[in-house]
């Protein structure tokens, strides 16, 4: 009885071990798959992303300096935001629109070498749910010096993602940037649809040379929307005061006249403070670099061209 019972878990042993490694061989195309996929995103990953040192980066900048002139006062925020009460909410997400090689992603770079910033990541795919995920991760780690996200043609990706999780993702990403005071956004586009998702991801639009702008937009004409935007754009236009910026008066521009442009054009609270940011962080700008710190038509003209824009796609 022993002897057949020694036997029997012999048996027993070497079948389990038949049935092993039979398993094994089964399994193994599975896992050889398994690898062979691991090793294809890891490679597509890598060409999606990249790590820039702007310190050392040389930049094509010809024909730029005079958008960098223009946009001074962002740069300023960039690099300096303690100078600005609310450089933390409007000024870290830019969307520059231009048609392919005007030079976008150049200027993106030089904003980002004017305000100081030293490292860039660039998500050259944004439909790639692992760079993004990845890139999320990656900027939650940033501590200490600031860096630029920078997402070349990203209205593509709106226009061609049927994935709703890629498209949710991306928002997130481009959200959770923007609200870290260390990070800048910057991202370039063909075309833009005003009050679209991607209009509302970037308070600042920027337009390379050439590039005309067309705003199909109907502001809310109801009477409680009215007075909600009236009451949303008062708020914020009280701060000009408590931090001694004052309308020029020029052109007759004062506070009512500047309040009631601004409600024949927006379409959204986000655009009014957008715009009433930019005015007021414009102002301090200039007296930091001898003028009065003032609200004039040429401040109001240039928010409004930097928050409401709507461009074509080219063919």
């Amino acid at each position: 009885m022993t002897e057949e019972a020694g036997l029997f878990g012999l048996l027993t042993e070497q079948l389990i071990v038949v049935a092993t490694v039979a398993g094994a061989v089964a399994a193994m195309p599975a896992l050889l798959e398994w690898l062979a996929e691991r090793r294809r995103r890891r490679e597509f990953l890598a060409l999606s992303l990249d790590e820039l040192d702007l310190r050392s980066r040389a930049v094509r900048s010809a024909g730029l300096e005079p958008l960098l002139s223009e946009n001074a006062d962002l740069i300023d925020a960039i690099r300096s935001p303690a100078r600005y009460p609310q450089a933390a909410t409007t000024g870290n997400e830019i969307l520059i629109l231009g048609v392919p090689m005007s030079g976008r992603k150049s200027l993106a770079l030089r904003l980002a070498q004017e305000a100081g910033i030293q490292r860039a990541l660039v998500l050259h795919n944004a439909a790639n749910v692992d760079a993004l995920a990845w890139s999320r991760d990656r900027i939650h780690r940033v501590r200490g010096v600031t860096w630029l996200l920078l997402i070349p043609n990203l209205d593509r990706v709106f226009a061609r993602a049927d994935d709703d999780e890629v498209v949710a993702q991306l928002e997130a990403l481009v959200e959770a940037a923007s609200e870290q005071r260390n990070i800048v956004v910057i991202a370039t586009a063909d075309s833009l649809v005003p009050d679209s998702t991607l209009d509302n991801l970037f308070g600042i639009k920027l337009l390379m040379p050439g590039t005309a702008s067309v705003l199909p937009r109907t502001p809310p004409r109801s009477a409680d929307a009215l007075a909600y935007h009236r009451a949303v754009a008062e708020h914020y236009v009280k701060r000009f005061g408590e931090h001694q910026v004052q309308f020029s008066g020029i052109d007759g521009l004062d506070r009512d006249a500047f309040i009631t442009r601004l409600l024949s054009l927006v379409s959204n609270p986000a655009e009014i403070e957008d715009i009433c940011t930019l005015c007021l962080n414009a102002a301090i700008f200039r007296s930091h670099h001898g003028g009065h710190r003032t609200i004039d038509t040429g401040i109001v003209d240039r928010a409004l061209a930097r928050t409401l824009v709507g461009v074509s796609a080219m063919e």
